[in-house]
């Protein structure tokens, strides 16, 4: 799942936990912090789209350079067995 996909079901949890808070000040506390991350979601959604990264629905922030991928030796091609 996309980072930002996860980021905004949290925020929709915390609504849903401020909808079933029976006490007032909890209740308005947890939709404060749904709105707050929802906001950040969207600058740092917007940010990424400026910078010119291809997906803008990515990692928030910049990417991790990619790492080399190794290769497998192919067994039977220079094996210790010698050709008859």
């Amino acid at each position: 799942m996309l980072q930002s996909a996860l980021l905004r079901d949290h925020a929709d949890a915390l609504k849903r936990l401020s909808g079933v808070s029976r006490e007032p000040a909890v209740a308005a506390r947890l939709q404060e912090l749904a709105d707050e991350l929802r906001i950040m979601i969207s600058v740092a959604e917007i940010s990424n789209l400026a910078a010119g990264a291809p997906s803008p629905l990515g990692a928030l922030g910049p990417t991790p350079p990619a790492r080399p991928r190794r290769r497998r030796a192919r067994k039977g091609r220079h094996g210790s067995h010698a050709a008859a």
